[in-house]
This record gives structure tokens, sequence and C-alpha cells, in this order.
């Protein structure tokens, strides 16, 4: 995180909002289904523990959620307040075909009030920061709300709006290594803009380094024993499609792993020997499900390979289940240093899985004392990100 308060201290940055449009920024951790929460409450935390004021701006109202530091983005006067904008990046679908009135009115805010600097969070390679205007140009009718077909309005847009969004300067605040990768990888659309300059952030480690200092404990909660676990395998995530389904399609469609025990979680892989829980989950509630198995499946995407730190690989380590990574991901075994459980965390081919489980199940090495060795390598990631 060092490079985002360099940033803040080269560009003299007194005072920083974060937002996002289209929807309200999430805020609460625990009932997400989602990494936003977790980027918006983590990455104030960090700019406030340099000092620095750190409000968060909603794009709609919701009662009772007002404080002193989250604003509905009307009742802020003056956008030029803030010295740095920090938004969440949003796929604008318009699947109604009509513009809510708050996401016009403030993206028009934001573009024809604001000189200050804007930055935007990248570590979603299927997200990224799409110019809305030539959407508006073509669909060009707003309402109270995207279901407000009866009170529509139709509203003009011009060329002049698309170009002062697409020339204003956009620092990417990127949760990777490798940012050349990441965008040739990522899903992009015409209105995509690629933003110029680059900032590397280590915000899942800064996450998660936090969160194990706000538990104070390596297992606040005992871990489940190897014996009380139903199945073998957990996946917990959304269907991705592209190069990930490929592989979690080749591995588990595979014959060799119909014996193996899954849990899946967000969508229904149509696997055999696989209990489903089709929707996506309360992050509360994960962690009693995911004790429920032995392994918890890391994969990435093409843009995440030895790229991306996914939130995925730490939250398993909180949760206490321990990380089956597929090679792919990680082809360095940089996660992982000990020889030792290298042997336990990295696959590559479906009789893989089975090696590793018969391994673990053959109690060598305690169960608890593998999830031992994964929190230390946890804790090394950690270190440095303090020495930086």
């Amino acid at each position: 995180m060092y490079n985002l308060k360099k940033l803040i201290i080269d560009r003299d940055i007194k005072k920083v909002a974060i937002s996002r449009f289209l929807r309200t920024i999430p805020l609460d951790t625990k009932v997400t289904k989602n990494a936003g929460p977790f980027d918006s409450t983590y990455i104030k935390k960090y700019i406030k523990s340099l000092d620095v004021e750190c409000d968060v701006i909603l794009q709609n109202k919701k009662s009772g959620i007002q404080t002193e530091n989250i604003k509905y983005f009307r009742d802020v006067n003056n956008l030029n307040e803030y010295d740095l904008l920090i938004f969440q990046s949003y796929t604008f679908n318009l699947y109604t075909g009509i513009w809510e009135q708050d996401t016009v009115d403030y993206i028009d805010r934001v573009f024809n009030e604001y000189n200050g600097h804007i930055a935007v969070i990248y570590n979603d390679p299927n997200i990224q920061w799409n110019n809305p205007y030539p959407m508006m140009i073509s669909r060009p009718f707003v309402g109270r709300n995207i279901h407000d077909k009866l009170n529509a309005k139709e509203f003009k847009k011009t060329q002049k709006d698309v170009d002062a969004f697409k020339n204003k300067e956009i620092i990417a605040l990127f949760n990777g290594s490798d940012w050349e990768t990441y965008w040739e990888k990522s899903i992009k659309t015409k209105d995509s803009i690629e933003p110029k300059t680059i900032i590397k952030i280590d915000l899942s480690e800064y996450i998660f380094h936090s969160r194990s200092l706000e538990s104070n404990k390596l297992f606040e909660n005992p871990p489940k024993k190897l014996t009380s676990r139903k199945y073998d395998i957990c996946y917990f995530g959304s269907d991705r499609k592209g190069s990930r389904k490929i592989i979690l399609d080749t591995l588990f469609k595979d014959k060799l792993t119909d014996s193996v025990k899954k849990q899946w979680i967000g969508y229904n892989p149509k696997f055999k020997n696989c209990k489903v829980y089709s929707k996506k989950m309360e992050h509360q509630k994960l962690a009693d499900h995911l004790e429920n198995s032995i392994m918890s499946l890391v994969i990435g995407d093409e843009a995440h390979n030895d790229n991306i730190k996914t939130f995925r690989f730490f939250e398993n380590n909180e949760m206490n289940v321990l990380s089956l990574i597929h090679i792919s991901y990680d082809t360095k075994m940089e996660l992982i240093k000990n020889p030792v459980l290298r042997e336990y965390c990295y696959f590559e081919k479906a009789e893989d899985i089975n090696k590793i489980l018969d391994l673990i199940k053959s109690n060598k090495i305690k169960y608890y004392d593998l999830l031992e060795m994964q929190n230390k390598e946890i804790e090394r990631l950690f270190k440095v990100l303090i020495m930086a």
C-alpha cells in the first residue's frame, strides 16, 4: 500500500472520497456476496491511518445510513472539497433501457464540476472503467429509477460529454503485479478506458492482515477435525466462464474425480457427487460451509494468474480450510514456500486431487498442523506488506 501513500503525499492530497456509479457503494462486509465492501472499507481504513480525511459518497440515498463520513452525493455542495475521488468500477448493464436520474446527475457532476484527481480500483478483470456517455446517447431515457417507464423522459448527451469522460486522467489502483498482462487478458468493451497512470497496491494482503489483527487470534474458534468434514473439496464464487470454467470442467467432468465429494457455492456446475448452493452466500455464513470441506479451490482467470492475489486464498485461511491451488494460478509457487505444504496444496490434473486427498486422509501430518503451516505462509506475505 506504500504506493498509495506516496501518491497521496506527492499530489498533496488532504481529503479523499470513495464512491461508485450506477449502484450505491456497498459497505457491509458481513452480509456481502462479493468483494466490493472489502475494497471500500479497507481502503478507507488505510487512508484514515495516514491522517487523511476520507468519506464515502453514495449515489443513492438510503435512510439511516448517512453519517458524518457517509454522504449522499446531492448533500455534497462542492465535490472539489475532495482532492481525490476513488471509484469502484461497475459495468453499465442497462437492461430496462432507462437510466436512473441519480446515475446521470452524479456522472455529470463528476465530469463537469470536479477538477481533482480520479482513481479507480482494479482487481476484477471482468469489470473495467467504461465510458457511459455513448450508451446515454443511444439510450436517452431517464426516470426516478430503472423501472420507471411510465415517467421516463428523454434527455440529450453529445460527443462533448463522451470526450470529457474519455480525456479525464484516470489513476489505476491496481491490486496486482503485472498491469500489461491484466489489461491484455481482461474483458473490455469499445467504451473501456485504459488508465495512463498505474499505482500498484497490495490490497488483498492489507485487507486480510487488517482482519487478522481485528480478530487477534490464529483460530478464533477451533477448526473442525478432519473426520468432521463431510466434503473433500469446496468451490465458492460465480460462474466466470472463460479459462477458469474450462479448467474446472476438465478436472471435475473427469471420471477420476467422480468419487470426490464436492461442495459448490454460487452456481450449479452440474458435476457428479456435488452438493450445490446455487446462489451466492453472505460472507458471514461462508465459514460454516467451508469448514465442512477438507480443501477449498484457488483458481484464477488468465488475468489473475501469477498476478493478482485473489481474496480466496486468504479467505480459506481465515475460515480454517486448506487451499488447493491450481498450478496455473501460481506457476512459480510464490504463495506457498514450505516444501512440505506444497505437496498438499498445489495440483494440476484430476489424478492429483485424489493423491492429495489420500495424503491428507493418511494423517501423516495432522490436519491442524497443515492449517498452521498455511497460516505461517500467510504471515510471511503479511511481513512483506509491513516492510514495504
